[in-house]
């Protein structure tokens, strides 16, 4: 984890997929309407973490509350079109989860009011205990520190 040959333990993503995607004119645009959008932020460390609506992939509307028991293109990947309704975007996930993503899948409601209360644009990590904020990263991509949320979950074990 945090290897620059691979983000996560799923060998199919890999540097050379995503990390040129950094100079692209569709990333800054990314960037800045990920700066745009986090003036919504609501999520903070040591706070109340936000309860959003959120769906299954079989379109029954949940919470992000329900999960706490529990972006751009990147080369070899699926080119899927910005989501015009919630279909759209629940095939999206179905797609994802046919690459076996090693975690539970649920989608934003249309408005994304998930992503900007946790200012989520284009990802970032939390762990969320018993309601509250224990750990905010910083926006992705470069926020992105997988091995602090492993320092973090191995201290509430």
């Amino acid at each position: 984890m945090g290897e620059r040959s691979t983000m996560t333990q799923n060998p199919k993503f890999k540097y050379e997929d995503w990390g040129p995607t950094f100079f692209s004119l569709a990333f800054i645009k990314t960037v800045i309407s990920v700066n745009w959008c986090s003036l919504g932020l609501e999520a903070f460390e040591g706070h109340a973490a936000p309860d959003t609506a959120l769906f299954t992939l079989d379109g029954q509307k949940t919470s992000i509350h329900r999960f706490l028991k529990d972006a751009w293109a990147f080369a070899n990947n699926v080119d899927i079109s910005v989501h015009k309704n919630l279909e759209e975007r629940l095939s999206a996930a179905r797609t994802l989860v046919k690459e076996d993503p090693l975690c539970t899948v649920v989608v934003d409601e249309m408005t994304n009011i998930t992503a900007s209360k946790y200012g989520a644009l284009p990802e970032r990590l939390y762990v969320i205990q018993s309601g509250n904020v224990i750990y905010q990263g910083g926006i992705g991509p470069w926020g992105y520190k997988p091995e602090e949320v492993r320092k973090v979950l191995e201290k509430i074990k």
